[in-house]
C-alpha cells in the first residue's frame, strides 16, 4: 500500500521536471533586527510619565514610537503621549477603566492608527498597568497583535511596538518588517 501512495507523487514529481524552469522573484527584505534600543534622554522620561499616569489613573495610555532602523538595529529615538496628539473621547478620560489591551476602545484604536503612521512616526507603546500584577501582560497580547495588524494594513512600512508593564522595567518590544 505504501508503494501505491508514493507512485501518483513520483509520476507527478517527473512530469513537472518536463516543464520549463520558473524564473524566481528575488524579493529585497530589510535586515533582521536583533536589537530594539530606547534613547535614553528624549524617550524614557516619556516611558516612565506615561506608566505614572496609567498606573494613577488606572486605564491603559498610549503613546507615538519613532525612530530609524540602521542595519539590525531599531533605535526609538521619540515618543509622544496620544492624548498630546489627538483629542480623545471624554469617556476615557472622565472615568478610570481597568487597564488592560482588552480595555483599549476601538475609538482609540482607530485614533492610534491613524495618529502614529509614518513618516513621523513607526508604531505606538502602550501600558499593561492593571492594578493586579499578575494581570500584567508582559507581552503583546493577541488584541495588541490585533492592532498591529490592522496598522500594517494601513501603513505597509516598518514598525516597531512596545508594551510597559512593570514600573522601572524596559518595555517589552517587538520589530515587524513592513510588508
Amino acid at each position: 500500500m505504501p508503494r501505491a501512495t508514493r507512485t501518483p507523487l513520483l509520476a507527478v514529481l517527473l512530469g513537472l521536471a518536463a516543464l520549463p524552469a520558473i524564473p524566481r522573484v528575488v524579493v529585497a527584505q530589510s535586515p533582521a533586527v536583533r536589537l530594539i534600543t530606547i534613547d535614553s534622554l528624549n524617550v524614557r522620561p516619556v516611558l516612565r510619565k506615561l506608566w505614572s499616569d496609567s498606573v494613577r489613573e488606572n486605564r491603559e495610555l498610549v503613546a507615538c514610537l519613532g525612530g530609524e532602523l540602521r542595519g539590525d538595529t531599531f533605535k526609538i529615538t521619540r515618543a509622544t503621549p496620544l492624548e498630546s496628539l489627538v483629542a480623545l473621547p471624554d469617556s476615557l478620560g472622565a472615568s478610570p477603566v481597568e487597564s488592560d489591551s482588552v480595555s483599549v476602545g476601538s475609538r482609540v484604536t482607530t485614533l492610534s492608527i491613524e495618529t502614529c503612521g509614518p513618516p513621523q512616526w513607526a508604531g505606538t507603546v502602550h501600558t499593561h498597568s492593571s492594578r493586579i500584577a499578575d494581570l500584567r501582560y508582559p507581552k503583546l497580547s493577541p488584541r495588541d497583535r490585533t492592532v498591529v495588524s490592522l496598522w500594517h494594513e494601513r501603513w505597509r512600512h516598518d514598525s516597531v511596538f512596545c508594551v510597559l508593564f512593570e514600573e522601572g522595567k524596559p518595555p517589552y518590544c517587538e520589530f515587524r518588517a513592513g510588508a
